[in-house]
């Protein structure tokens, strides 16, 4: 493999457990933390800008990897420039965020039912906005999820492998929860981004779902399925929104 892109979860975080997983496996992959973007005018389309200045600097990379929030980034620049060549590995995209954040909120409750969070759900199933598709109600939502004990766990099946991370992330550096919220809010509410998914049907692409992904409902694995079809898509058995971290070995087998 030879100039590939990997885009990392979203913004506030940085790519740093990928790189020491992925990266010294794959030395040929070029990781891009996205930069601080919250004090513009415009966030979410300067990040965007900004990653298509990095595709150039490497001269259109013959693979792009992107996971989860990564995947929203390089479909807005595919929205306008769709005759892009290079091959594209998205890693669990996410259909709609305010839809994702209310299936992470059942399950956690699975898990744990807290009344505040629980009350919450209750809210937005009692209201015509159902889905969180504003920012009162999704910010709202938020507030509980990530106070919730097994908000971070969560998106792990493997508690060996979440504890594998936790030792190597406890070296990268902190996330920055505001540049997340800025930059989210901004993508989702400001001026609403609109991604086009029916390109991917003809293009070179190949999505990767993690089996037991807290975001995801039935429905959305087969929104994909039926989208690209089943020989472009691969589910990771025993894993959770982070499938090429939590079986790395299958990811690096299936981008190689």
């Amino acid at each position: 493999m030879n100039n590939s892109l990997f885009l990392h979860y979203g913004p506030g975080g940085n790519s740093f457990v990928e790189k020491e997983i992925l990266g010294k496996a794959n030395n040929q992959i070029v990781f891009w933390d996205q930069p601080t973007v919250r004090h513009l005018s415009i966030p979410y389309p300067n990040l965007v800008s900004l990653c298509e200045k990095k595709i150039e600097e490497l001269n259109s990379p013959s693979l792009i990897i992107a996971h989860s929030f990564g995947c929203d980034i390089i479909l807005s620049i595919l929205n306008t420039h769709p005759q892009n060549d290079s091959k594209l590995i998205l890693i669990s995209p996410l259909l709609n965020i305010p839809n994702c954040f209310i299936n992470l909120a059942k399950n956690l409750n699975l898990t744990n039912e807290l009344p505040q969070l629980k009350n919450e759900l209750l809210k937005i199933q009692a209201t015509a906005n159902k889905n969180a598709n504003s920012p009162e109600v999704f910010w709202s939502l938020v507030s509980q999820i990530i106070i919730h004990p097994n908000y971070s766990s969560s998106f792990w099946h493997s508690l060996e492998r979440y504890q594998d991370y936790l030792a190597i992330n406890v070296n990268s550096p902190a996330f920055d929860s505001e540049e997340w919220q800025v930059v989210i809010n901004d993508y989702l509410f400001t001026k609403p981004q609109k991604i086009n998914f029916n390109h991917l049907k003809n293009s070179n692409s190949h999505i990767i779902l993690g089996e037991f992904d807290p975001y995801y409902t039935k429905e959305d694995f087969q929104f994909w399925l039926d989208l690209v079809g089943k020989e472009r898509i691969t589910i990771i058995p025993n894993t959770g929104h982070f499938p090429h971290l939590e079986n790395s070995s299958a990811f690096l087998n299936l981008i190689s």
